[in-house]
């Protein structure tokens, strides 16, 4: 009756165990991203272009997708990823002083600025006149109790972060980032076609500022040859 006893503590205890760890798998942690790299993909099946020749070659352009997700509440205490080849990166490391949505625009908009970039590129390497006019930054609104908010207004065209040409929204995010707080940041910003400079008091946030694009973006000359 005595080993029954003990066998069903330690039946339970086992359960409890499992459906902790389980638990804490489920809760996501607020610490921590998980990087998971997959295998390399070719890059042969998915483009085509016109005109193409097979050749004998055994070679090949190959790429590799990098997902991420939050860390598991498990994986945060642990202090590892739970994936094989994956790594475990601070927030703070991913998304500096931006939220999550921030970040989200941040990617999109560096994505589309690389594609324009890569066919200007490409256009000039076969010979085309490509005219391409960088995007500013417009301040679309600051929150009125951030430092910022004394230096600039909605309309505003940010043009350089201590003395650093912004051209991106991602491009401004990692010169904030860069700075810890209670830093004094030189901000050069266009307004009324007139530029002027002014040191903000603390640390610019992103989070502070509504940002956009200028429309102007990457331009094009209609491809004419050279």
């Amino acid at each position: 009756m005595r080993s029954l006893t003990l066998a069903r503590a330690a039946g339970a205890g086992f359960l409890l165990a499992a459906i902790a760890l389980f638990i804490l798998y489920l809760i996501p942690s607020n610490h921590y991203y998980v990087f998971l790299p997959d295998r390399a993909h070719p890059l042969e099946p998915l483009v085509r272009i016109s005109g193409e020749h097979a050749t004998a070659s055994k070679g090949g352009v190959y790429f590799v997708d990098v997902r991420f997700r939050k860390a598991r509440l498990l994986e945060d205490l642990l202090g590892r990823p739970l994936a094989r080849g994956a790594t475990l990166q601070p927030i703070r490391d991913v998304l500096g002083s931006a939220t999550e949505k921030q970040q989200q625009r941040l990617d999109v908009n560096a994505m589309q600025e690389s594609q324009k970039i890569a066919a200007a590129v490409a256009l000039k390497r076969l010979g085309y006149h490509v005219r391409i006019r960088p995007p500013s930054v417009v301040i679309r609104g600051v929150l009125h109790k951030a430092p910022a908010g004394r230096v600039l207004r909605p309309g505003d065209r940010l043009l350089a972060v201590d003395r650093r040409p912004v051209h991106s929204l991602c491009g401004l995010h990692k010169l904030i980032a860069s700075h810890r707080p209670g830093d004094r940041l030189r901000t050069t910003y266009s307004r009324s076609a007139r530029v002027s400079a002014a040191m903000t008091a603390s640390r610019l946030s992103v989070s502070s500022l509504s940002c956009s694009l200028s429309p102007e973006r990457l331009q094009f000359v209609e491809p004419r040859t050279v």
